[in-house]
């Protein structure tokens, strides 16, 4: 009876731990570029990380972490935004706060709050205002079509910094 109680228990803890965050991981069939995947976000932190993927976020996210090499994002809103890989493209209409590690990302956005970028050739693109932008990398292309509030660029040839 002990026994069968603290089993019980033990998968109990498991499963309540494994809840707290949900991570898509689903292999593309035969190999192939999968059509894009239907997401919705919820209150747990999500993970994307299958390599060569599409997602379309729905919803507003509250933490979206992006791991591996090309990776298609879509997005309404998400308030952190973690990038960490080379070639993935994210289009979101807002994002709070955005961290790129990584080489040739693309962040494309309407809004956009605090940006940090660490390693080289990544593209952001923002449509209206950006609070905060760091950059820690080279040749670096920022597009922002409003204003900056405050730059700091640890960087080399990085372009759109004006």
């Amino acid at each position: 009876m002990r026994r069968v109680i603290l089993g019980t228990t033990v998968m109990a803890a498991a499963a309540l731990s494994l809840s707290a965050c949900i991570t898509i991981n689903v292999p593309a069939p035969g190999g192939d570029q999968p059509s894009s995947q239907d997401v919705a976000c919820k209150a747990a932190p999500l993970v994307l990380k299958e390599s060569d993927s599409s997602y379309v976020l729905t919803g507003d996210c509250d933490d979206v972490s992006i791991e591996g090499q090309n990776i298609t994002v879509a997005a309404e809103s998400i308030d952190q935004l973690d990038i960490s890989g080379d070639g993935m493209l994210v289009t979101v209409q807002e994002f709070g706060t955005l961290s790129i590690n990584g080489q040739e990302n693309a962040v494309q956005s309407g809004d956009g709050g605090d940006a940090v970028i660490t390693g080289d050739r990544n593209k952001l693109s923002v449509t209206n205002d950006l609070d905060v932008l760091n950059i820690n990398g080279n040749e670096n292309s920022i597009k922002v079509d409003g204003f900056i509030a405050n730059v700091r660029d640890n960087g080399d040839r990085n372009t759109g910094i004006e």
